[in-house]
């Protein structure tokens, strides 16, 4: 499966790197405005092309699918792009910056039958299927409250993408997509009601918000995200038998079932790689088999997880 990708950042370099150990994958292309930028990274990563415009790389026959590592803003009009060119898109999250472009993507990718799948990659790891295992087997009763955070301490620069509203920036779409979709995938469908408070960074965008889900099997998260503060990064699924701890939950590889006293009945750990490598290789099996949408990361939670941004931010605004 020859891949290429659009946008050679931080993110890029990291799906490059782990790319390389995925059976049967390699990198075929890299596309950036800055040639020279498009040639160092392809170079690095052993790849044999290298274009200054994302449209010369959709035209390349030999690449069967994009990864798009832009800036949020971007992801849009790439993945149209690649779509109407064919190619299967794995897009960084978040999908889209509200639902209606999220539906929009998602249409055309279904009139088209392209691949189309947000990298959620949290969603492929061997840890978080073992928790909604769990849960599907009522191992903690019935699910009622699911608690978690996503927030870390990034200096305040308004020409950095995360405090620049040029780019799509604030935490709810950077940070806040991870418990959103963990509460979602959890609970098994999508939150009838969403009530947030947030706070802004001098550039106007969010950088830290809380808010609460409530969905209509009777459950409730309580969420968190951020720019200004470190949160302990553990997530906890509490039933009426027992509880989940998940530890470090947007990475994921140990998760603990307990009783309601908090004594260990199980435990599970996967093994210490990098977990894009589960990512690519769902997406990777998606591909051979046919398939337009993952049911792993399925094209509803992602509007959802759209839905419920776009209703704290209109909610603050």
């Amino acid at each position: 499966m020859n891949f290429g990708i659009i946008g050679p950042g931080h993110i890029a370099d990291r799906f490059a790197t782990v790319l390389k150990d995925a059976s049967g994958c390699q990198l075929e292309a890299v596309a950036s405005r800055n040639q020279d930028r498009a040639a160092a990274f392809a170079q690095k990563h052993g790849a044999s092309k290298a274009y200054d415009s994302t449209t010369k790389l959709l035209e390349d026959p030999a690449v069967d699918a994009v990864y798009i590592a832009l800036p949020h803003n971007a992801h849009k009009n790439a993945a149209l792009a690649a779509i109407a060119h064919g190619k299967a898109v794995l897009c960084e999250k978040p999908l889209s910056t509200n639902a209606a472009d999220a539906r929009e993507m998602i249409d055309q990718a279904r009139q088209h039958q392209v691949l189309l799948m947000e990298a959620m990659w949290t969603r492929t790891l061997p840890a978080y299927r073992q928790v909604l295992q769990w849960v599907r087997d009522g191992r903690i009763g019935e699910l009622k409250l699911i608690q978690a955070s996503f927030s870390f301490q990034m200096p305040y620069n308004p020409k950095f993408r995360h405090y620049n509203p040029d780019t799509a920036g604030g935490s709810l779409l950077d940070a806040g997509v991870y418990p959103v979709e963990f509460a979602i995938g959890c609970a098994g469908c999508k939150p009838d009601a969403v009530s947030g408070l947030i706070t802004r960074a001098p550039s106007g965008v969010d950088n830290l918000a809380s808010f609460s889900l409530s969905f209509p099997n009777d459950i409730l998260a309580s969420l968190s995200c951020g720019f200004s503060v470190k949160s302990p990064g553990d997530a906890w699924l509490l039933g009426t038998e027992g509880r989940i701890l998940v530890s470090d939950f947007i990475r994921t590889r140990h998760c603990e079932l307990q009783d309601a006293d908090g004594s260990m009945i199980d435990q599970f750990d996967s093994e210490d790689v990098d977990g894009f490598i589960y990512e690519i290789e769902h997406f990777k099996a998606l591909f051979e088999s046919g398939a337009v949408e993952s049911p792993l990361i399925p094209w509803h939670d992602t509007i959802a997880s759209a839905e419920v941004i776009d209703r704290i931010l209109a909610q603050n605004a």
